[in-house]
């Protein structure tokens, strides 16, 4: 799974976990503990241009001072205003809720191509109402992104994409089993108590990301063997949808009290 989203589900699960549990505790530091940020050469949280912190645990203190709630992944499309604001075409942010206001968060990445790393700014758009989610339940995500990993399983064998075909028939079997075996993402979330069907659904997801990087699924539609054009296309929308629906399901239902 890419680092751009695995990045807002972590935040989002730590961010819930440590503003539900005893506040005396330290907030995560994610940035020095995650490999999810191990090639980040900076990382600034910003709100109406000022800087509120260089590290994960000072924003998760921003959000306590602030007396945030709880934060959700949230799907787009979202309302042209909100895109042009944020300047970023990803379908995913996080939303955080306080007592009488919203906030969007995004990540913009940039490269340090001499440092080989990333420099990392989430900025914050406050709303005076949230946005709607396009979030589907966990039940309705699961059976999605089975559908789905099914439907490309069939196309991928047409291909005769074998490394795909096996990639999305561990997406099947991590779905109809009730202790899949765990992947390296599921143990960057946080160790507290959680809802095993959330876990079991990223574990899933993460799967079937056949996204992305040199030789991944999309490179593979130049070699479509016995499959068209179209079936491919049809399959791979279908695929990235439940995906990233799952993603967001599982991540906003993680915690048992969410």
């Amino acid at each position: 799974m890419c680092t751009e989203l695995c990045q807002p589900v972590a935040l989002v699960t730590h961010g819930n976990a440590w503003l539900h549990a005893d506040r005396s505790d330290a907030p995560p530091e994610l940035l020095r503990s995650s490999p999810l940020f191990q090639f980040v050469a900076s990382l600034h949280f910003e709100v109406a241009g000022q800087e509120i912190g260089t590290e994960t645990a000072a924003w998760f203190r921003y959000l306590k001072r602030e007396q945030a709630s709880g934060l959700r992944l949230i799907l787009g499309p979202y309302p042209a205003w909100v895109t042009s604001a944020l300047r970023d075409g990803r379908e995913w942010a996080i939303q955080v809720t306080y007592p009488r206001w919203w906030e969007i968060w995004k990540g913009w990445w940039h490269s340090d191509q001499s440092l080989k790393a990333w420099r990392i700014t989430y900025s914050a758009l406050r709303l005076d109402k949230p946005l709607s989610e396009n979030t589907p339940r966990l039940k309705a995500a699961a059976a999605a992104l089975m559908i789905a990993a099914a439907a490309a399983e069939q196309v991928s064998r047409k291909m005769g994409s074998d490394p795909f075909t096996k990639m999305l028939i561990a997406t099947q079997q991590a779905l109809e089993s009730s202790a899949p075996e765990p992947d390296w993402f599921a143990g960057m979330l946080p160790s507290v108590p959680h809802n095993p069907q959330a876990r079991q659904l990223l574990v899933a997801a993460e799967k079937a990301w056949v996204f992305g990087g040199m030789g991944s699924w999309l490179d593979r539609s130049y070699y479509l063997g016995a499959a068209t054009q179209e079936e491919f296309n049809t399959v791979h929308q279908q695929l990235w949808d439940a995906v990233v629906s799952a993603v967001a399901a599982a991540t906003n239902a993680y915690l048992p009290h969410e």
